[in-house]
Order: structure tokens, then sequence, then C-alpha cells
């Protein structure tokens, strides 16, 4: 049954991610790569450039249903996600799962492959660099509605700093690579993104220069 394309499977009671590419339909390396879901008994195409066909072979990732559906609300709620539309807001709910920091886990690593976001919930995050001569210093933290993460969507996708969960932190972690492949299939997604995390680069840019200006003042003195 798994060896027939996706859109004609109807599939029960998976719960983990699989990667289904039929042989016959296995496509060539520079092909696009598809994002499809299991919701219920059925899979949905989630990313297809306009004008094409829709493709028997991708991704398949399985999600429930109840836990898309709350992901969708919340990111629907939340300013970041602002005058998005619905199904724009379901294709980044379709890449995000639910995740839970305890007290001084990390988020991210400093130059680690960001290949996330998060959208905190709850909680407080310190966002850190280290240095051999002055230690760990602390540039930002990071509160409730607060978005941590934008190198997912900027080459070469490594973390700039660390980020650690000053308290238990609940969050929605969305899957970069997955959300990169939607750009790439649908532009004006990618332009939407852009320009909001545009504007959040731009936030953290000014909260660490006062970081800066304020850490080297004290040493100055």
């Amino acid at each position: 049954e798994l060896g027939r394309p996706v859109r004609y499977v109807r599939l029960y009671r998976l719960r983990s991610m699989y990667q289904l590419v039929p042989g016959r339909d296995r496509p060539d390396p520079g092909d696009q790569a598809f994002d499809w879901i299991v919701i219920g008994h059925s899979a949905r195409l989630l990313s297809c450039p306009r004008n094409q066909e829709v493709p028997s072979f991708g991704t398949l990732r399985v999600v429930e249903e109840s836990d898309m559906i709350d992901i969708a609300d919340e990111l629907g709620e939340h300013p970041f996600f602002e005058s998005l539309d619905s199904e724009t807001i379901a294709l980044i709910a379709a890449c995000g799962s639910h995740a839970v920091y305890k007290p001084d886990e990390q988020l991210a690593t400093e130059s680690a492959s960001a290949d996330e976001f998060f959208v905190i919930k709850k909680g407080r995050v310190a966002l850190e660099i280290h240095s051999t001569e002055r230690g760990t210093r602390q540039l930002e933290t990071l509160d409730s509605g607060d978005i941590l993460g934008w190198s997912w969507l900027v080459p070469p996708y490594r973390w700039p700093h660390e980020a650690r969960a000053v308290q238990t932190v609940r969050t929605i972690r969305v899957d970069g690579r997955c959300l990169r492949r939607k750009c790439d299939a649908d532009p004006a997604l990618g332009y939407e993104l852009m320009k909001r995390f545009a504007a959040l680069i731009s936030t953290r840019l000014d909260a660490t220069r006062l970081q800066m200006l304020d850490l080297y003042g004290k040493l100055e003195v």
C-alpha cells in the first residue's frame, strides 16, 4: 500500500514522521520537494508551485488534527502573524509542534544549525554569547509572546547566540526547513515572512547595540 502515490493512500493510526518516496515516482535530485500532511484519514498537499501539476511524491508529515488546529489558532491570535489569512496560517502551523524546556535547558546553541524558530507561549529565555576573555554575557531576555530565532531564514542558517530557558518555557517550535520549502514554493509567503522577520532582526540588533554600549561604558569607567 505504501508503494502507491500518497494521494491515493488512506492512512490510519500513524503517529510519527515518514519519508515516503514511491520507486516509480522518485524525483531527480534537482526536483522540487513537496510537503504532504496526514489529517484524520486523508493526505493533503501543503505546498506546490502555482500552475504545477500535483505531485505524487514528497515529505509525509503525520500530525494530530487537534494539535494542528490548536497551533493554527494560537498563531492566528499572535500579533506577529497578524493579517495573514487562515490558509497561510495553516501552512505555517503544519510545520509547528509544541515544545517545553526546563530551566537552564538550551533552546539554541551558538554557531549550531538554525533550523527552527520559537513562539514563546510562557516563560523567559536568556540570549547569551560566550567569550574566553569575559565569559558569558547576556544580550537580552525574551518573555511570553516574543519570537525567538530568525537565522533559519538567512544563510548560512547558524544561531548567532545561545538561547537558555531561565524558567520553564512553553513554546511553539516551527521547523525552519519545512517552512523554507513552502517559501520556495510560494514567493508571496516568503515575502510576507521576510518582512516580518526583517523587523524582528532590526529590533534584536537595536537591543544588542544598547547592551554593548552599556557593557563597554561600564568597562571604561
